[in-house]
């Protein structure tokens, strides 16, 4: 043969073998839709930004301030908040929130210590509110239930935040809060994402008791948030799409009712005015007036000229249907599209008597089975 020839033959042998490297590499960079590991919803790499920021700005002392007249004027003039609204000048004198944060201590599962330096820098993914999540658990009976262990590893594969911070007074027990630590053990997350963060439980806020377990569950959260920013969410919220574009306001909450918004979820920036200024609220804290602090008055806050600004309100997309609409949740027939609605839902499950487990759960046969089954096996039919 030629030499002609050979090298003829020779580039059509070098092209081939390019042509196999680009398949190789093709094939190599599909990234399934959802991938699944033991029935449990697996991670996929969260979504980065703009990381220059190193933390999150201070307390906007000058707006606090501005805004503070304006605060006490919405609880002299909404009587129902509290029964000291007659008292608002005298009792009202912290410009800045009071935390009693002294049992503080933030650690990894296997016990290093984080100061709090170290959790925004690791949060902060350029977003006005990190890609951090919040969970408050039970600190009265600690086991965990089936429906926290579904809404919690929701949150973990459909939001995916870089940090979960569980907040307890006492480590948590039972066969679902095991199989949480497995599935995030088996999954390479459980060292690297999730955070304790063990405190006492507040007994009083501002020098005024606090009694009721909902109401310390309330200063917990808002206290959690304010500190490290990102979402807070109930042992009873379902995570069903990420959150990026809510992360984008500086403070986002959904409607529980007309004259009310639901703290059983929201998101917000560390040191977020809104929150500020919430937590300064309770120096008129009314054991007596249920969820008036909780959930009125940032409701009326929102709706006003001064506030307006600082709040994104979700109307129907966090906390609907309500508590009073819980038959479209735990009922036939399905009526509410929460798949092309809802970023989570609230499931108001304390008022609902049936605790299922991985085996019932595939038959319910209703929009709370759907939604379980879209979380543990990725398929939201009825598995007959």
């Amino acid at each position: 043969m030629s030499t002609l020839h050979y090298l003829r033959r020779l580039l059509l042998f070098v092209s081939a073998l390019g042509s196999v490297a680009i398949l190789i590499q093709s094939l190599l960079s599909l990234q399934p839709q959802h991938t699944y590991k033991k029935s449990n919803l697996q991670a996929q790499q969260p979504e980065t930004h703009n990381n220059d920021k190193e933390s999150f700005r201070p307390i906007d002392a000058a707006f606090v301030d501005s805004k503070f007249d304006h605060l006490k004027a919405i609880i002299r003039t909404q009587k129902r908040l509290t029964r000291y609204w007659s008292q608002v000048d005298q009792m009202m004198k912290h410009r800045r929130p009071v935390m009693h944060s002294n049992s503080l201590r933030l650690h990894s599962p296997s016990g290093r210590n984080y100061s709090n330096a170290d959790l925004l820098k690791l949060g902060n993914d350029g977003l006005a509110v990190p890609n951090v999540a919040h969970f408050v658990l039970p600190f009265g009976n600690s086991e965990l239930k089936f429906h926290h262990r579904v809404c919690l590893l929701s949150c973990v594969w459909l939001m995916r935040p870089r940090l979960l911070f569980l907040w307890y007074e006492k480590p948590p027990t039972g066969q679902h809060w095991e199989a949480v630590q497995r599935n995030l053990s088996e999954s390479g997350l459980w060292e690297s994402t999730v955070v304790f963060a063990r405190r006492d439980v507040p007994s009083a806020i501002y020098g005024l008791p606090v009694h009721k377990m909902e109401h310390k569950s309330d200063l917990m959260r808002l206290e959690a948030v304010l500190q490290f920013g990102g979402a807070y969410f109930d042992l009873d919220v379902i995570t069903l799409r990420p959150l990026t574009s809510l992360r984008r306001f500086n403070f986002t909450i959904g409607r529980q009712s007309v004259d009310g918004l639901c703290n059983g979820v929201f998101l917000a920036a560390p040191n977020s005015s809104f929150l500020v200024l919430w937590h300064l609220a309770y120096q008129v804290f009314d054991q007596f007036k249920w969820s008036a602090l909780s959930v009125n008055l940032p409701h009326h806050m929102c709706a006003s000229e001064a506030f307006r600004h600082l709040c994104h309100v979700e109307e129907d997309s966090m906390d609907q249907p309500t508590w009073n609409r819980m038959d479209l949740i735990y009922k036939r027939p399905r009526k509410w599209p929460w798949q092309r609605r809802n970023y989570v839902m609230h499931l108001w499950y304390r008022f609902h008597p049936v605790q299922y487990n991985m085996s019932s759960i595939r038959s319910v046969d209703s929009m709370l089975g759907d939604m379980f089954r879209f979380v543990l096996f990725g398929n939201d039919s009825v598995i007959r």
